[in-house]
């Protein structure tokens, strides 16, 4: 059954069969596990009992009548097992699972969207375009530089890192010879990446080009031009190492941008270069504002007294991250009337989803590209913060000991469960899906969730009953059964 549900959980929109199929057989994991638990539980309780004869025959009688209640209960899940069995072949879910992952794989990426972003709509962009490009390019009078050089941004989804170095490159790529902007999938076809490049910096190709010859083709391309390539959105050192072999080091005042969410990623592909990390930041809130009313108003002008409290909240909500930020402004300017308690609504349920607001949808689309990308055990850890109350400040010590007490963890050979869970703590960190807030002698020591990212994941541990809201507040529906793992959020 785990093996199962595994499978299932990749598949990011399962079809209304298969999502109900999936809670059953879910539900029935963890009746299982419960029967296992109280079973161990009820016999231990029964050995433990001391005392003469008339104990012993009490313990004994008392172990037969657990017995029976434990084969009782096996009897019970046995024929629920059969029966979703039966009907897992009835309605044919092979096939459908089958269909439905296809057509996912051929789901339109909706992060290209930011490549086509209007400029005039961008709002706090301006200073990080100008640090990259005095990062990168020459000051006036200055000779070139004769190595290439590379900045990586870094950032949580949503921040705009794409939409930046589509910025920086469109601004400079006057000033080259050969350019390329490529984006590298979660799980990459090199070949595909690297024929993309040869078609931009003008190489010839053939179908029977190999990895390693279509890297010789770009270095000598490239070997005595001027060049600048954008790889967006890498999500693991791997490939790197391949374009960065093509990328020659030694061309004179070339550049190179790399995006990712992976701090590790960045700091890697700048070793490989001698180049920089940019790590991006939320907006401010005069900036927030500005993008805000922008979208809504089509104007930086302040926005109508009565909706100014409801504005500044659902801003709070954002907190700075500009696809939060266009998303809702999109969804209020052309759905919602202009009054304060329709706003409030919206308000209220920014963290679930907003019907027929396609900006959500790509919010939640780029969110659970992180999510998905996650072992199914740090999922788990994951889903686990959504405990946790908005803004909360959370100690990384009491996170990790609920997440051992919990049984998410598991250590690896010679490693003490601690440990692992320290290390399960720094991969979040790390792929910008938590915060660090406070550090200690170089050790994050407690971390926050930011707003957008705790809404994608109480959204996700109802959807997935791994935990019940007890806020009626929360605008989420009620979890339909009550196995799952019982916490109060607020």
């Amino acid at each position: 059954m785990n093996h199962m549900l595994c499978m299932l959980a990749d598949v990011e929109d399962l079809d209304p069969i298969n999502k109900e199929w999936l809670d059953m057989v879910r539900e029935l994991a963890y009746d299982v596990e419960d029967c296992i638990d109280r079973s161990m539980t009820q016999l231990d309780r029964a050995d433990n009992a001391k005392g003469g004869f008339g104990a012993k025959l009490s313990r004994k009688l008392k172990k037969i009548r657990v017995s029976h209640q434990v084969t009782h209960q096996i009897q019970e899940l046995k024929a629920r097992v059969i029966e979703e069995n039966k009907r897992h072949k009835r309605y044919k879910l092979d096939g459908l699972l089958g269909s439905r992952s296809s057509a996912s794989a051929n789901k339109v990426d909706l992060r290209m969207c930011a490549l086509w972003e209007e400029t005039k709509n961008l709002v706090g962009l301006d200073g990080p375009r100008d640090d990259i490009i005095r990062l990168l390019m020459p000051a006036e009078g200055q000779e070139l530089s004769q190595k290439v050089r590379t900045v990586s941004i870094v950032g949580c989804a949503g921040l705009g890192k794409t939409t930046l170095a589509n910025l920086v490159y469109k601004n400079v790529q006057g000033d080259f010879q050969c350019k390329a902007f490529v984006s590298v999938s979660q799980k990459p076809h090199m070949k595909d990446v690297l024929m993309k490049i040869c078609s931009q910096v003008g190489v010839t190709t053939s179908m029977a080009d190999d990895e390693h010859i279509l890297v010789n083709k770009i270095i000598e391309r490239l070997q005595h031009k001027r060049y600048i390539v954008v790889v967006d959105d890498i999500w693991d050192s791997d490939p790197w190492k391949i374009i960065g072999q093509a990328l020659v080091k030694t061309s004179p005042g070339s550049i190179v941008i790399v995006t990712t969410r992976l701090k590790d990623v960045a700091e890697s592909c700048c070793y490989s270069h001698g180049g920089r990390v940019y790590e991006m930041r939320p907006l401010g809130d005069n900036d927030s504002r500005r993008l805000f009313f922008k979208r809504i108003f089509d104007s930086e002008e302040k926005c109508p007294h009565e909706l100014e409290r409801a504005s500044n909240d659902i801003l709070k909500k954002c907190d700075g991250i500009p696809l939060a930020i266009i998303s809702i402004a999109s969804f209020l300017a052309v759905d919602v009337p202009q009054s304060p308690d329709h706003w409030n609504k919206v308000k209220e349920s920014i963290s679930s989803p907003l019907p027929g607001n396609k900006s959500a949808k790509t919010m939640q689309s780029v969110l659970s590209l992180s999510y998905f990308n996650l072992p199914h055990y740090l999922r788990t850890c994951l889903l686990y913060l959504s405990a946790f109350p908005e803004d909360y400040i959370i100690d990384m010590d009491r996170l990790v000991s609920r997440w051992i007490a919990e049984g998410f963890v598991n250590a690896e050979p010679g490693e003490s469960l601690y440990e692992a869970a320290r290390r399960y703590f720094n991969v979040l960190i790390n792929r910008s899906l938590i915060q660090p807030w406070q550090e200690l002698n170089g050790v994050v020591v407690s971390c926050r969730v930011h707003d957008v990212i705790l809404n994608f994941l109480v959204s996700k541990s109802v959807e997935e009953n791994f935990l019940t809201l007890l806020d009626p507040s929360s605008g989420l529906p009620p979890s339909r059964h009550s196995k799952n793992l019982k916490l109060c959020v607020y």
